[in-house]
């Protein structure tokens, strides 16, 4: 096996309330995060449970069914074992709260690929655990699944946009900020500025002066438009200071209000990026788990307990993120790579 030289990753815990905060539309956007939270973590005796967010398979009759990816912790296995668990569950809708509780949840089957047994003393401990803290989930989340909606109006036919999505090309360093649709400003307490809050970033508008102000690493750009141009600004007005104070003790400043993680390496090197500890959500027909908070293709083979990258079209593994990592021959990867290919292609 080809040994990869160099790769590095970057674990980088996003300010995921900018992302859920003033969006458009009211009452349709998910709840904040705090409500909804993901993996949840159980404990039953020694064993450390974590449940990611499930996928949902049907709701009728008020009975979910579903799937989920758990990671099980314990002093005694020096590594994590990942598994999957399919569940059925009875279900109290609370809409002033906009909260689902699953009553009288039952684990129809769990899959540890690598536990002695097949995992069946880590079944045993997560069902008490389940038995003695039941799950809640936002409502709103379980209304927006796609195979709930399907399950629901099995006839609906969704019309898919194809327009393309403005494309910039840029030869010298740059910065892209996402809004969510028009700006939606809000007032920035102490101050006369104006925040724009479907953003992750500290975005704000001076109305009087005609001025957007923009905070990036440790220092003020300001435009007098969204397009630009923007420029440095070498003194700041007063207000500023006081908005991004605002903005830091709330918790808003996104990741463009921070300086980054620099890795320098001198050998050739890949980076992956995720927001947050890995978000794990199983592969319907194999026994791959994939990671879905990061805009690469990384995996987690559940047989062999092994993490699974593809980098610039080459695949890599490793038995942890740490490393080290190995090159692996498209002709060598497991059988359930080629459903994974397929499932990617259908989500992009």
């Amino acid at each position: 096996m080809k040994t990869l030289s160099a790769l590095v990753f970057a674990l980088v815990l996003a300010g995921l309330s900018g992302c859920m905060s003033a969006m458009p539309g009211g009452s349709s956007a998910l709840p904040n995060v705090d409500v909804d939270p993901w993996p949840r973590r159980l404990t039953s005796g020694e064993h450390t449970f974590s449940i990611f967010q499930p996928q949902y398979e049907r709701w009728d009759q008020g009975r979910l069914t579903g799937r989920a990816a758990v990671v099980v912790e314990n002093p005694v296995s020096p590594e994590p074992q990942y598994g999957v668990i399919r569940f059925t569950a009875r279900t109290e809708v609370d809409k002033e709260t906009r909260l689902v509780t699953l009553e009288d949840l039952t684990i129809a089957k769990a899959d540890f690929p690598t536990a002695p047994e097949g995992g069946g003393v880590y079944l045993a401990a997560l069902r008490q655990a389940l038995s003695a803290q039941p799950l809640r989930i936002a409502l709103d989340r379980l209304q927006a699944e796609p195979e709930v909606e399907r399950a629901e109006d099995p006839g609906r036919i969704v019309q898919v946009k194809n327009d393309a999505p403005r494309i910039i090309v840029s030869e010298q360093p740059a910065l892209l900020v996402r809004i969510d649709g028009q700006p939606v400003l809000r007032h920035v307490a102490g101050t006369d500025l104006l925040r724009v809050t479907n953003t992750r970033v500290l975005l704000l508008l001076d109305r009087s002066a005609d001025r957007y102000y923009l905070w990036l690493m440790t220092r003020w750009l300001a435009a007098p438009k969204l397009d630009g141009p923007w420029a440095a600004v070498d003194t700041p007005p007063a207000s500023l200071q006081t908005a991004k104070e605002v903005a830091v003790q709330s918790k808003e400043v996104g990741q463009a209000g921070v300086v980054p993680t620099v890795y320098v390496s001198t050998a050739p090197a890949e980076l992956i990026v995720l927001k947050g500890q890995p978000a794990l959500s199983p592969i319907t027909g194999t026994d791959i788990l994939e990671v879905t908070n990061t805009d690469d293709d990384l995996f987690v083979y559940t047989p062999q307990q092994e993490y699974y990258a593809r980098l610039s079209g080459r695949w890599f593994r490793a038995g942890s993120l740490q490393g080290p990592w190995e090159f692996v021959a498209s002709g060598d990867l497991p059988r359930d790579f080629t459903v994974t290919r397929r499932h990617r292609r259908s989500s992009q």
